[in-house]
């Protein structure tokens, strides 16, 4: 829920040298042929993204900068529990599953009607 003053913010994007683009293209083809992201048109919340090189700089890491938008948000006072806590309550219970950490971020379900503040440029 965003907070009552809000406006929307839409970024530039940056300037990439050549070598670091292409990288950045091949992972974002990648995710547009996995399904993660998707192409649109208009949006009113614009964010940028933010290049990490891996640990040996062959690949690179592609995040989205949601700080603007998180500011505009409305803060939860119940935050995420740490994962001791977690496995504090699944003890006993017969299965349970964690999630591999690439694909962690990847899978939290947005609702059609705040898809539109989650989109970026490249």
């Amino acid at each position: 829920m965003l907070k009552l003053d809000a406006k929307p913010i839409k970024n530039l994007p940056y300037r990439l040298n050549l070598r670091i683009k292409e990288k950045v293209k091949k992972e974002i083809e990648n995710m547009l042929v996995i399904g993660l992201i998707f192409l649109v048109d208009e949006a009113e919340w614009v964010s940028l993204f933010v290049i990490q090189n891996k640990k040996y700089a062959i690949e690179i890491w592609v995040y989205v900068d949601y700080r603007n938008l998180n500011n505009a948000c409305v803060h939860d006072p119940f935050p995420t529990p740490f994962s001791d806590e977690v496995i504090d309550n699944v003890v006993g219970n017969e299965a349970y599953a964690f999630t591999y950490g690439f694909y962690g971020y990847h899978q939290i379900r947005i609702t059609k009607e705040d898809k539109n503040k989650t989109t970026f440029t490249i």
